[in-house]
């Protein structure tokens, strides 16, 4: 499908702390979706979404409402998917940082 190939978030980790990136990532989806106009602030905040919807939409022959449609989807799923992992995660590190500590 079109949208796995659409990785348009990128954080730059410089301290090498990549839960701490996700949990920013996450929660800066979470209150742009959570908008009265979810793709106007999708859009603001991440401006090359709109070239890709463009560029999807003329690729795909879909008009781009649905590309929005389904781009807002996928984040939101991708929120919903982080809330189910997140408290694995966040064991299976501290877990891991523990054991360092330990040695």
């Amino acid at each position: 499908m079109l949208y796995t190939s659409i990785v348009v978030i990128t954080i730059h980790d410089r301290d090498g702390n990549h839960l701490q990136a996700m949990l920013w990532r996450v929660r800066t989806l979470r209150r742009l979706l959570n908008t009265p106009v979810p793709w106007q602030s999708m859009a603001r905040y991440y401006p090359r979404l709109v070239d890709i919807v463009d560029r999807a939409a003329e690729l795909e022959k879909l008009p781009s409402e649905t590309i929005i449609e389904r781009i807002i989807q996928m984040y939101r799923r991708y929120i919903a998917e982080w809330d189910d992992i997140q408290p694995i995660i966040e064991r299976g590190l501290l877990q891991d940082e523990e054991l360092r500590a330990a040695t």
